[in-house]
């Protein structure tokens, strides 16, 4: 068994240990982290706040398949979260106290605001002339291994990396006008 280290035994000795120089680097590490977790969390907040006003002034209609791919792409995310942490979706299921469809009703509100949000801001995208070039591209790209990939997963890799940044630069660009 490990031993924990009380409080009192927290030291330079404990920081070499777990990687860091000394003590104050690893209050360094944990500020910044810390700091880092707070920004996170504002910049969610304020993405979903302009998520929010953005579906006020756009009205946007989703058709039903849309929103079941993205409830189901929402299923394949648990499922890959779960498998990360290697548990499975029926004991996922059974602490929640639910069932599969119980569970994708209660995200269809949310993948309906998820496709909403999606075309709202291709819209805004598309009026902008947002771009994606080839080397934004490649540059996304770089240190992925397509080596063992066929043809159309290659395309279909590239075109979601370019959905993906052209998303990306769209938010960025209503952000700007946000905040300024």
């Amino acid at each position: 068994k490990a031993k924990v280290k009380s409080e009192k035994e927290i030291d330079d000795d404990f920081a070499k240990a777990i990687g860091a120089k000394d003590l104050a680097h690893l209050e360094e590490i944990v500020r910044k982290d810390l700091e880092q977790i707070v920004a996170d969390q504002v910049e969610a907040k304020l993405e979903e706040e302009i998520f929010d006003e953005v579906l006020k002034l756009v009205k946007v209609e989703v058709p039903d398949i849309l929103v079941d791919d993205e409830v189901n792409r929402m299923m394949v995310r648990i499922n890959q979260t779960l498998d990360q942490q290697g548990r499975k979706l029926e004991d996922y299921l059974r602490e929640q106290g639910t069932t599969v469809d119980a569970l994708r009703a209660k995200w269809r509100a949310q993948a309906e605001k998820n496709v909403k949000v999606t075309l709202a801001m291709d819209e805004i995208g598309s009026s902008e002339k947002i771009e994606v070039g080839k080397e934004e591209i490649e540059n996304a790209l770089k240190g992925v291994d397509r080596t063992k990939l066929t043809e159309d997963q290659k395309r279909d890799l590239e075109n979601y990396m370019t959905m993906s940044l052209f998303q990306a630069k769209t938010l960025d660009l209503v952000k700007k006008a946000v905040v300024a």
